[in-house]
């Protein structure tokens, strides 16, 4: 099922992955012991606040401009086009994103602490909406992606523990948290830049630009979906409960998301090869998808019931003091949302790679007016386990309807035939 390249960007992703969640995870206890929670609470807060914006300004590329590259990769023209007219649409919606941002905080007449804690944590959009993901993920150059997130992500690290000393600290601590990501973003479109020659005289079209949003309005109305209940979780914990409440959940959403992110790797150095199967060799895609569906929910399996059978010593190793009875019984709760995440994660990929976007946008907006239905309620009157209640009935359904999904899909395939 996997050649070479695969599970060399496979390997390379991985890094990238673990590297992505482990090395936050390391100060996270730093973090909460030396903000408090109530700081710490905040900071999570805006986080998740500029997960949205940077899910806008993707606008669905990661998919879309990866599929393009992937099919075109060895003609150096059309990557350039695709090439600017990402980086324009990308660009001009982080500027508009900006706008409205500050216009909402002068509206709510924030304070200037608030003011600034916004203004620094942007920087993780900037560095987003300039780091090639989709054109390194379409050439299949994972190596890249791997190398220059580690390092940029190592001098975040490394800030935190040196400047980072007592609750005052909250905004340099959001700062240096944006830093990575935008250290990333600059070498990344250094090497784009190099790479291909690019031209600042070139300039994509009106219409160039409009296309790349039509292609990608739908996986962004999913993202949009998926990224309601996946940040919008911490918001509502937020809206309900106390920010001590919040770095609390943060914990357990933290871990999950550091664990669930083993399967990135894997969905994303496949769906380039997925694409090119299912345009050019139809037969074999259908093998690879059935070979996948059995792989995904093996894995996924394998890792939930690991994670349920360590949860204690898990917490004990990230929260250290923070850990307790009560929580570690909602991490092994987690671990069966674990289950079906992953699954969704990866059946994704597939999903994706037969241009089946309009299908998943129905499944994502479905869930997540679901969410925004019943996550209130539950949380107000059940806490966190209100939460893990609304978490899992969203990924149940998405897991359900994905499976029907790609069943349609191959008894139609099969008809075909």
């Amino acid at each position: 099922m996997f050649n070479k390249t695969n599970i060399s960007n496979i390997f390379s992703l991985l890094i990238l992955q673990g590297s992505n969640y482990i090395l936050p995870l390391i100060t996270l206890p730093f973090l909460i012991r030396t903000l408090g929670n109530d700081h710490f609470g905040s900071i999570v807060f805006v986080t998740a606040i500029m997960q949205y914006i940077v899910v806008f300004c993707d606008f669905g590329f990661n998919y879309t401009s990866t599929r393009k590259i992937a099919l075109v990769k060895d003609n150096n023209s059309q990557i350039l086009k695709i090439i600017y007219s990402t980086y324009a649409t990308k660009l001009i919606l982080m500027a508009g994103s900006l706008i409205v941002l500050m216009l909402l905080l002068f509206i709510f007449q924030v304070n200037i602490e608030t003011l600034l804690l916004y203004i620094v944590s942007f920087f993780f959009v900037v560095g987003n909406v300039l780091f090639p993901t989709w054109y390194f993920q379409g050439m299949e150059k994972m190596k890249n992606i791997t190398i220059i997130n580690i390092v940029s992500r190592l001098i975040s690290v490394v800030f935190i523990f040196i400047f980072i000393n007592d609750p005052e600290d909250y905004i340099k601590a959001a700062f240096f948290q944006s830093l990575g990501p935008l250290i990333a973003g600059i070498i990344g479109f250094y090497l784009i830049f190099k790479t291909h020659n690019f031209s600042f005289n070139e300039k994509p079209t009106f219409s160039e630009m409009i296309n790349e949003i039509k292609e990608g309005w739908k996986v962004f109305i999913s993202s949009v979906s998926t990224t309601v209940y996946v940040q919008g979780s911490v918001i509502v914990v937020g809206i309900v409960g106390s920010p001590a409440l919040v770095g609390q959940y943060s914990i357990i959403h933290k871990i999950v998301q550091a664990i669930q992110g083993i399967s990135q790797p894997i969905a994303q150095a496949l769906y380039p090869h997925f694409c090119n199967q299912y345009e050019k060799n139809l037969d074999i895609f259908k093998q690879l998808k059935t070979k996948f569906i059995y792989f995904s929910i093996a894995f996924s399996f394998t890792v939930s019931i690991a994670t349920f059978f360590s949860a204690e010593e898990i917490l004990l190793l990230i929260a250290g003091d923070q850990s307790s009875p009560s929580l570690v019984y909602l991490f092994e709760l987690w671990t069966i949302v674990l289950f079906f995440v992953i699954n969704n994660i990866l059946l994704n990929s597939l999903i994706l790679a037969m241009n089946k976007f309009g299908l998943m946008l129905k499944v994502y907006v479905y869930s997540a007016i679901v969410f925004v239905l019943i996550s209130l309620p539950l949380t107000m009157y059940f806490d966190l386990r209100g939460m893990f209640v609304s978490i899992l009935t969203i990924e149940l359904m998405i897991f359900i309807r994905g499976l029907s999904i790609l069943k349609q899909k191959m008894q139609n395939d099969l008809m075909v035939a």
